[in-house]
């Protein structure tokens, strides 16, 4: 049985993760730079258009990375179950994977896009340097900061509820809904594959080498799923919060 598909979105998993890493150390290394300079000037216009395409990519990245996880799990139940159907074979294919992981990008990057729009940049005027900075030339500094988008306050903040809530069904809500199901699926056919294997006296390597690639999948499915689980709460309470402050 080919397995490829399910390798490739581990890679994709693995990739997003490491960018989500990646974020705070970028954040930690920015904050040291502005400590060892002795006279910090304001980030220009293009940096801060860069850090907020940079979080929101991290945004994307973290919710793609869950998507994958819930493809991984369900691509393998899908190629268990339909071994013997020819029509199904392209799902365990290396190309397969790299199609998932697109087109779970492109889905992800629609919703990031709210996260992207919800601040825009405010001109605060030219900059005034610290002292002892004095001698700094400032006549072509200036300052800015980013404050809530136009967009996020329209129609008393209606695109920012709408962004929240699905940032939430999406990324943890429903992910947490699919993974128990998934999960019993898996169980049910590493069941399978032990009783099969108990009818035989000698055991096929292949046939035990798929066994534990569907553990090492159910496995995982497992601890995504808790970690889900946890998200899901926060944001159920945060939502709770939210509606009785309204």
């Amino acid at each position: 049985m080919r397995t490829a598909s399910i390798y490739v979105l581990l890679i994709g998993v693995c990739l997003s993760e490491l960018y989500s890493m990646a974020i705070p150390l970028k954040i930690k290394l920015e904050e040291f730079w502005l400590q060892w300079q002795k006279c910090p000037v304001p980030p220009s216009v293009l940096q801060i258009y860069f850090n907020r395409i940079v979080l929101s990519t991290a945004d994307n990245m973290a919710r793609l990375s869950g998507w994958l996880c819930v493809l991984f799990a369900l691509v393998r139940v899908v190629v268990l179950r339909k071994i013997s159907d020819n029509r199904f074979q392209m799902i365990s294919a290396p190309g397969f994977g790299w199609i998932l992981i697109f087109f779970s990008f492109v889905g992800s990057f629609v919703i990031s896009l709210s996260h992207y729009f919800k601040d825009q940049i405010e001109e605060l005027g030219v900059w005034t340097p610290q002292p002892g900075c004095e001698s700094l030339s400032t006549t072509e500094i200036y300052e800015y900061r980013l404050i809530i988008s136009d967009l996020y306050t329209f129609g008393n903040g209606v695109f920012a509820v709408l962004f929240f809530l699905s940032n939430g069904f999406f990324s943890h809500i429903l992910p947490c809904s699919l993974y128990p199901i998934l999960i019993i699926f898996l169980s049910m056919e590493i069941r399978k594959s032990k009783k099969v294997k108990n009818g035989f006296t000698t055991v096929n390597p292949h046939q035990k080498r798929n066994e534990k690639t569907t553990i090492l999948v159910t496995i995982i499915s497992i601890f995504e799923f808790l970690i889900q689980l946890c998200y899901s709460i926060i944001f159920i309470l945060e939502l709770v919060t939210w509606g009785g402050n309204r």
